[in-house]
């Protein structure tokens, strides 16, 4: 048995800056010359975790073969995301030899 389960699904918008004041004072120590950044120079952007636990059990006997986790950032669209996802883990466990 072969199951995708939905885990979790995390939104967030994070800040984010064109580089940090640790890079830029590692750039003015090595005598870099050139825009270490300007003020203003961050925005905002959204980021969608998707989170899938997958498990591939046998039934006589029961025992658990194989699971994992896995974590995707942005995907285009969840409903079409997972149908790819499920078919890639598949042949790379055909390929493992772990179902046929």
């Amino acid at each position: 048995m072969f199951f995708i389960n939905l885990a979790n699904t995390e939104k967030k918008t994070v800040k984010t800056e064109w580089a940090s004041t640790e890079y830029q004072m590692g750039l003015a120590r090595r005598d870099y010359f050139g825009p270490v950044g300007l003020e203003g120079d961050n925005y905002d952007r959204r980021i969608a975790t998707v989170t899938l636990e997958t498990t591939l059990s046998s039934l006589e006997p029961y025992a658990l073969i194989w699971a994992g986790q896995s974590q995707s950032v942005n995907p285009a669209e969840v409903d079409a995301f997972i149908p790819q996802f499920a078919r890639s883990v598949a042949d790379e466990l055909r390929r493992e030899g772990l179902v046929k």
